[in-house]
């Protein structure tokens, strides 16, 4: 016997939610996941940028609380901000010695997660994606920045923020943002590894900053071997549709990795709220529930295909946040 249209919808609906109020006895023997922190440039100084006219010096025990939380929480990617990009393509400090060496005291304290370099910015702002020179300046600066901290990762975050307004064709930034890949592994091979967040491909989303679709990402696993999925920010109102659309980026991942075997996919989660008059109506925290958002990936289908969670950022994350996010993810 047939169900009626409305009772199976509603049936479909319930069905979406069943992994949000799961029993902690549903996680048992499920893998722990490699999960990313974006963290502040303020370890590699001396003191911290505050708005505060005093200075307050960046000490041993700012180091401890950082290696704590990386450790609990099973961090493997820890994207320490180096600096943005200038508008030559030149990347600032690159002899900075007290830099170089608090990046390498990271690596030392944490010889267990990968300490990764975190550089990009804004088109317009220190970007121009559009500008052969510019892209090429930008890959030889990263060449050279992984030569001085002896590494052999980088993650590069490059925005093109809207806020809904049409895209300047002729930045061709889609097409450009590939080429700057592309450029990179012409240039110096394939022994680099490459990371980079970009806005979730759920068609579902609206975010503020440039949507690649799921066409332009199978191009650009090409030449970057890690890519986090940011599902924030998403401008979704209800959690039907919210769910729904992460359900769909999930299957975006399982898709790309049945791929590209090798590369890493994951999802970024923020744990702030943006103060941008601009960005707040692109984040209802009713929705966007960090806690159900973890349980809802644990128990999903694709979540096998997932390398981890990528927290948006360790300076906004507080000791609650932190626990949640230890006790839906970590403990369970």
């Amino acid at each position: 016997m047939r169900l009626p249209v409305v009772v199976a919808q509603v049936l479909l609906v319930l069905s979406s939610f069943i992994y949000v109020s799961c029993s902690s006895s549903q996680y048992k023997n499920v893998p722990v996941k490699d999960n990313g922190l974006w963290a502040q440039g303020n370890y590699l100084r001396e003191h911290f940028i505050t708005s505060l006219p005093l200075q307050i010096k960046v000490e041993d025990k700012h180091f401890d609380e950082l290696v704590q939380n990386v450790q609990k929480h099973n961090i493997k990617h820890l994207y320490v901000f180096w600096s943005a990009f200038e508008s030559s393509g030149a990347i600032p400090d690159l002899d900075s010695g007290f830099k170089i060496k608090r990046f390498k005291k990271l690596k030392k304290l944490l010889p267990q997660t990968n300490i990764i370099p975190w550089v990009g910015g804004v088109q317009y702002k220190g970007i121009h994606l559009e500008s052969s020179n510019w892209r090429a300046n930008v890959n030889k600066s990263i060449f050279t920045l992984l030569q001085k901290l002896e590494v052999k990762h980088v993650h590069v975050n490059l925005e093109y923020v809207l806020y809904g307004s049409s895209l300047d064709s002729s930045v061709n930034y889609p097409q450009n943002y590939i080429n700057l890949f592309k450029e990179f592994r012409q240039s110096y091979g394939d022994e680099i590894v490459i990371s980079a967040p970009i806005a979730s491909t759920s068609t579902m989303v609206t975010p503020f900053k440039y949507q690649h679709s799921y066409q332009e990402v199978l191009e650009i696993s090409k030449y970057v071997n890690h890519i986090s999925f940011l599902y924030y920010d998403t401008k979704l109102s209800s959690e039907e549709a919210y769910y729904r659309g992460l359900d769909e980026q999930l299957l975006h991942i399982k898709n790309l990795k049945k791929i590209y075997t090798n590369n890493k996919y994951s999802i970024g989660l923020g744990t702030f709220e943006n103060g941008f008059p601009p960005a707040r109506v692109y984040r209802d925290v009713n929705v966007e529930k960090l806690g159900s958002t973890l349980r809802y990936i644990k128990q999903h289908e694709h979540y096998k295909y997932v390398e981890g969670i990528s927290i948006f950022c360790e300076w906004y994350t507080d000791k609650y946040e932190w626990q949640e996010f230890f006790d839906n993810w970590i403990a369970r």
